[in-house]
């Protein structure tokens, strides 16, 4: 789950683990105000990569079509 609070977390664990394995999560109301943008700060995290956190991931893991 991406609600680290700190970037360097998050970049740590997409550099241990792969964006692939890490999906969008939050800790409201306490957490980011804007989680996309938070995925955005990290620095080893593509585009493709923000979209499988938010999206893909999550959407295989329930089921969905993506």
């Amino acid at each position: 789950m991406s609600a680290s609070f700190r970037p360097a977390v998050l970049e740590a664990l997409i550099a241990r683990v792969g964006a692939d394995r890490i999906v969008l999560g939050s800790d409201y109301p306490f957490g980011e105000d804007d989680p996309i943008g938070f995925l955005r700060q990290c620095s080893n995290a593509s585009d493709a990569d923000v979209e499988m956190m938010a999206s893909k991931t999550p959407a295989g893991l329930l089921g969905l079509k993506r």
